[in-house]
Protein backbone atom coordinates (compact mmCIF):
# COMPACT_ATOMS: atom_id res chain seq x y z
CA UNK A 1 0.00 0.00 0.00
CA UNK A 2 2.00 3.34 -1.05
CA UNK A 3 1.32 6.03 1.66
CA UNK A 4 -0.31 9.71 0.99
CA UNK A 5 3.42 11.37 1.02
CA UNK A 6 4.94 8.31 -1.59
CA UNK A 7 1.76 8.76 -3.67
CA UNK A 8 2.31 12.81 -4.00
CA UNK A 9 5.95 12.52 -4.59
CA UNK A 10 5.27 9.58 -7.52
CA UNK A 11 2.43 11.68 -9.23
CA UNK A 12 5.18 14.37 -9.29
CA UNK A 13 7.62 12.83 -10.80
CA UNK A 14 5.36 11.05 -13.25
CA UNK A 15 4.07 15.12 -14.08
CA UNK A 16 7.80 15.97 -14.11
CA UNK A 17 8.43 13.10 -16.89
CA UNK A 18 5.32 14.03 -18.55
CA UNK A 19 6.39 17.89 -18.94
CA UNK A 20 9.64 17.08 -20.02
CA UNK A 21 7.94 14.57 -22.71
CA UNK A 22 5.35 17.46 -24.07
CA UNK A 23 8.55 19.64 -24.95
CA UNK A 24 10.03 16.80 -26.49
CA UNK A 25 7.06 16.28 -28.35
CA UNK A 26 6.38 20.03 -28.95
CA UNK A 27 9.59 20.40 -30.51
CA UNK A 28 9.15 17.04 -33.11
CA UNK A 29 5.57 18.69 -34.16
CA UNK A 30 7.68 22.06 -35.02
CA UNK A 31 9.41 19.85 -37.51
CA UNK A 32 6.62 18.55 -39.42
CA UNK A 33 5.08 19.60 -42.79
CA UNK A 34 3.50 23.36 -42.95
CA UNK A 35 5.10 24.01 -39.32
CA UNK A 36 5.44 28.05 -38.75
CA UNK A 37 9.16 26.71 -37.37
CA UNK A 38 11.76 25.84 -39.62
CA UNK A 39 13.78 23.03 -39.28
CA UNK A 40 16.86 24.79 -38.00
CA UNK A 41 14.72 26.77 -35.50
CA UNK A 42 12.95 23.89 -33.81
CA UNK A 43 16.75 21.79 -33.67
CA UNK A 44 18.06 24.88 -31.67
CA UNK A 45 14.97 25.25 -29.32
CA UNK A 46 15.44 21.85 -28.47
CA UNK A 47 18.86 22.17 -27.88
CA UNK A 48 18.25 25.26 -25.48
CA UNK A 49 15.31 23.55 -23.55
CA UNK A 50 17.38 19.77 -23.09
CA UNK A 51 17.72 20.68 -19.44
CA UNK A 52 14.26 22.18 -18.67
CA UNK A 53 12.31 22.01 -15.50
CA UNK A 54 9.14 21.07 -16.16
CA UNK A 55 7.77 22.54 -12.48
CA UNK A 56 9.07 25.94 -13.53
CA UNK A 57 6.34 28.64 -15.43
CA UNK A 58 9.47 30.18 -17.30
CA UNK A 59 10.21 26.71 -18.91
CA UNK A 60 6.95 24.85 -20.02
CA UNK A 61 3.12 26.08 -21.48
CA UNK A 62 2.17 29.05 -22.55
CA UNK A 63 4.95 31.03 -21.35
CA UNK A 64 7.11 28.31 -23.20
CA UNK A 65 5.42 28.88 -26.51
CA UNK A 66 5.15 32.88 -25.97
CA UNK A 67 9.18 32.93 -26.04
CA UNK A 68 9.31 30.96 -28.83
CA UNK A 69 6.99 33.45 -31.02
CA UNK A 70 8.92 36.35 -29.92
CA UNK A 71 12.26 34.52 -30.64
CA UNK A 72 10.91 33.89 -34.36
CA UNK A 73 9.18 37.08 -34.91
CA UNK A 74 12.99 38.36 -33.88
CA UNK A 75 14.80 36.47 -35.87
CA UNK A 76 12.25 36.99 -39.27
CA UNK A 77 12.76 40.71 -38.70
CA UNK A 78 16.99 40.91 -38.59
CA UNK A 79 17.69 37.72 -40.94
CA UNK A 80 19.28 35.05 -39.12
CA UNK A 81 22.92 35.82 -40.70
CA UNK A 82 22.42 39.04 -38.64
CA UNK A 83 23.20 37.85 -35.36
CA UNK A 84 26.60 36.16 -35.66
CA UNK A 85 28.97 37.97 -34.40
CA UNK A 86 27.47 41.04 -32.63
CA UNK A 87 27.08 41.87 -28.89
CA UNK A 88 23.56 41.25 -27.64
CA UNK A 89 22.53 42.18 -24.10
CA UNK A 90 18.86 40.63 -22.95
CA UNK A 91 18.26 42.21 -19.78
CA UNK A 92 15.41 40.90 -16.88
CA UNK A 93 16.62 37.80 -18.53
CA UNK A 94 14.77 34.82 -16.15
CA UNK A 95 15.98 31.81 -17.37
CA UNK A 96 17.91 33.38 -20.59
CA UNK A 97 15.98 31.40 -23.24
CA UNK A 98 15.87 34.20 -26.06
CA UNK A 99 19.72 35.19 -25.11
CA UNK A 100 20.52 31.42 -25.58
CA UNK A 101 18.64 30.86 -28.86
CA UNK A 102 20.69 34.25 -30.72
CA UNK A 103 23.74 32.69 -28.46
CA UNK A 104 23.42 29.43 -30.80
CA UNK A 105 23.17 32.05 -33.72
CA UNK A 106 26.47 32.83 -33.29
CA UNK A 107 25.56 35.90 -31.09
CA UNK A 108 28.03 37.09 -27.97
CA UNK A 109 25.41 37.02 -25.69
CA UNK A 110 25.30 38.42 -22.22
CA UNK A 111 22.59 38.17 -19.88
CA UNK A 112 21.29 40.08 -17.13
CA UNK A 113 18.75 39.84 -14.33
CA UNK A 114 18.36 41.16 -10.82
CA UNK A 115 17.97 37.62 -9.63
CA UNK A 116 21.13 35.79 -9.08
CA UNK A 117 20.02 32.31 -8.84
CA UNK A 118 18.24 32.97 -12.11
CA UNK A 119 21.81 33.73 -13.66
CA UNK A 120 22.87 30.79 -11.96
CA UNK A 121 20.99 28.73 -13.78
CA UNK A 122 21.96 30.47 -17.21
CA UNK A 123 25.23 29.67 -16.25
CA UNK A 124 24.73 25.93 -15.72
CA UNK A 125 22.64 25.01 -18.45
CA UNK A 126 24.75 27.73 -21.05
CA UNK A 127 28.17 28.07 -19.91
CA UNK A 128 29.12 29.88 -22.83
CA UNK A 129 26.83 32.73 -21.76
CA UNK A 130 27.85 35.47 -19.68
CA UNK A 131 25.61 37.00 -17.17
CA UNK A 132 25.83 39.81 -14.74
CA UNK A 133 23.11 40.60 -12.19
CA UNK A 134 22.39 44.22 -12.03
CA UNK A 135 18.83 45.72 -11.33
CA UNK A 136 17.65 48.31 -13.57
CA UNK A 137 16.02 50.20 -10.79
CA UNK A 138 19.50 51.25 -9.83
CA UNK A 139 19.76 54.13 -11.83
CA UNK A 140 23.78 53.71 -12.00
CA UNK A 141 23.67 51.57 -15.28
CA UNK A 142 26.77 49.10 -15.77
CA UNK A 143 26.18 47.06 -18.26
CA UNK A 144 28.68 48.66 -20.92
CA UNK A 145 27.75 51.06 -23.84
CA UNK A 146 28.71 49.41 -27.12
CA UNK A 147 25.86 46.60 -27.73
CA UNK A 148 24.74 46.00 -31.09
CA UNK A 149 21.59 44.78 -29.97
CA UNK A 150 19.76 45.10 -26.04
CA UNK A 151 16.72 42.48 -25.97
CA UNK A 152 14.62 44.30 -23.61
CA UNK A 153 11.66 42.01 -23.18
CA UNK A 154 8.84 42.23 -20.76
CA UNK A 155 11.10 44.34 -18.35
CA UNK A 156 9.56 47.61 -17.86
CA UNK A 157 6.31 47.05 -16.36
CA UNK A 158 8.79 45.29 -13.24
CA UNK A 159 10.17 49.07 -12.86
CA UNK A 160 9.57 51.53 -10.46
CA UNK A 161 10.02 54.46 -12.99
CA UNK A 162 10.81 52.98 -16.94
CA UNK A 163 12.32 56.46 -17.91
CA UNK A 164 15.90 56.69 -16.87
CA UNK A 165 16.41 52.75 -17.46
CA UNK A 166 15.08 53.26 -21.44
CA UNK A 167 17.32 56.20 -21.78
CA UNK A 168 20.12 54.40 -20.98
CA UNK A 169 19.59 51.30 -22.65
CA UNK A 170 19.11 53.15 -25.64
CA UNK A 171 22.06 55.47 -25.47
CA UNK A 172 24.31 52.08 -24.90
CA UNK A 173 23.06 50.16 -28.09
CA UNK A 174 22.49 50.15 -31.63
CA UNK A 175 19.77 48.19 -31.86
CA UNK A 176 16.68 47.51 -29.61
CA UNK A 177 13.73 45.07 -28.88
CA UNK A 178 11.16 46.23 -26.78
CA UNK A 179 8.08 44.41 -25.21
CA UNK A 180 5.78 45.60 -22.83
CA UNK A 181 2.59 45.28 -21.06
CA UNK A 182 1.04 49.04 -21.84
CA UNK A 183 -2.59 50.15 -20.41
CA UNK A 184 -4.95 51.21 -22.67
CA UNK A 185 -4.70 55.19 -22.90
CA UNK A 186 -3.58 57.42 -25.74
CA UNK A 187 -1.55 60.18 -23.85
CA UNK A 188 2.20 60.46 -23.29
CA UNK A 189 2.02 60.94 -19.62
CA UNK A 190 -0.09 58.09 -18.84
CA UNK A 191 1.39 55.34 -16.41
CA UNK A 192 -0.34 53.28 -13.65
CA UNK A 193 2.26 52.26 -10.58
CA UNK A 194 1.32 49.66 -8.36
CA UNK A 195 2.72 47.31 -5.93
CA UNK A 196 3.06 43.55 -7.22
CA UNK A 197 2.18 40.41 -5.85
CA UNK A 198 4.90 37.98 -4.61
CA UNK A 199 2.90 35.25 -5.77
CA UNK A 200 3.85 35.41 -9.04
CA UNK A 201 6.98 33.31 -11.40
CA UNK A 202 8.34 37.32 -12.39
CA UNK A 203 6.82 39.79 -9.87
CA UNK A 204 9.41 42.79 -9.78
CA UNK A 205 12.42 42.65 -7.84
CA UNK A 206 11.90 45.35 -5.56
CA UNK A 207 7.86 44.79 -5.36
CA UNK A 208 6.62 48.09 -7.28
CA UNK A 209 5.74 47.78 -11.07
CA UNK A 210 4.40 50.30 -13.42
CA UNK A 211 2.30 50.18 -16.44
CA UNK A 212 3.24 53.22 -18.95
CA UNK A 213 0.89 53.38 -22.32
CA UNK A 214 2.41 52.97 -25.64
CA UNK A 215 2.63 56.73 -26.30
CA UNK A 216 4.50 57.39 -22.77
CA UNK A 217 7.02 54.49 -24.07
CA UNK A 218 7.28 56.39 -27.41
CA UNK A 219 7.65 59.74 -25.72
CA UNK A 220 10.61 58.53 -23.97
CA UNK A 221 11.85 57.04 -27.28
CA UNK A 222 11.46 60.15 -29.23
CA UNK A 223 13.54 61.84 -26.59
CA UNK A 224 16.16 59.51 -27.31
CA UNK A 225 16.07 60.41 -30.88
CA UNK A 226 15.79 56.76 -32.09
CA UNK A 227 14.06 55.04 -34.95
CA UNK A 228 11.64 53.05 -33.90
CA UNK A 229 9.22 50.21 -35.32
CA UNK A 230 5.88 49.14 -33.35
CA UNK A 231 3.92 46.45 -34.37
CA UNK A 232 0.79 45.37 -33.55
CA UNK A 233 0.83 42.23 -34.97
CA UNK A 234 -1.58 38.85 -34.01
CA UNK A 235 1.65 36.47 -34.82
CA UNK A 236 2.69 37.37 -31.37
CA UNK A 237 -0.42 36.34 -29.47
CA UNK A 238 -0.63 33.64 -27.57
CA UNK A 239 -3.51 32.23 -25.37
CA UNK A 240 -2.56 34.73 -22.41
CA UNK A 241 -0.95 37.30 -24.49
CA UNK A 242 -2.16 39.93 -26.45
CA UNK A 243 -0.70 42.50 -29.12
CA UNK A 244 -2.85 43.34 -31.76
CA UNK A 245 -5.58 44.84 -29.24
CA UNK A 246 -7.33 48.01 -30.41
CA UNK A 247 -6.82 51.13 -28.00
CA UNK A 248 -9.76 52.52 -26.62
CA UNK A 249 -8.54 55.42 -24.65
CA UNK A 250 -9.99 54.07 -21.14
CA UNK A 251 -6.95 54.55 -19.06
CA UNK A 252 -7.22 50.77 -17.83
CA UNK A 253 -4.59 48.58 -17.66
CA UNK A 254 -5.42 45.05 -19.40
CA UNK A 255 -3.65 41.92 -18.00
CA UNK A 256 -1.07 40.86 -20.76
CA UNK A 257 -2.33 43.82 -23.07
CA UNK A 258 1.37 44.09 -24.86
CA UNK A 259 3.15 46.32 -27.47
CA UNK A 260 6.33 46.02 -29.25
CA UNK A 261 9.06 47.73 -30.91
CA UNK A 262 12.33 47.29 -33.13
CA UNK A 263 14.25 50.30 -32.07
CA UNK A 264 17.68 51.78 -33.62
CA UNK A 265 19.84 54.59 -33.64
CA UNK A 266 19.87 56.85 -36.47
CA UNK A 267 23.24 56.20 -37.27
CA UNK A 268 23.18 52.42 -36.91
CA UNK A 269 22.98 50.31 -39.92
CA UNK A 270 20.79 47.31 -40.11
Amino acid sequence: MIKEDEKHENQEGEESQDGQKSERIEGMEMQKKGSKYSKTFAKIVEKITEHIDPTHAFDKGSYSEWQKKRIKYIENHYGKEWFKGKKILEVGCGFGHIGAYFSELGGDVTCSDARQEYLDVINDRHPKIKTVQADLDDTNWRLGEDWDLILHLGTVYHLGDHTIPLIQACSATKHMVLESECCDSDSPYDVIFQREDTKGIDYAYNLRGITPSAANIERVLDFCGVEYQRCDDPQLNTELHTYDWESKNSGVFYPNHRRFWFIRKKTALK
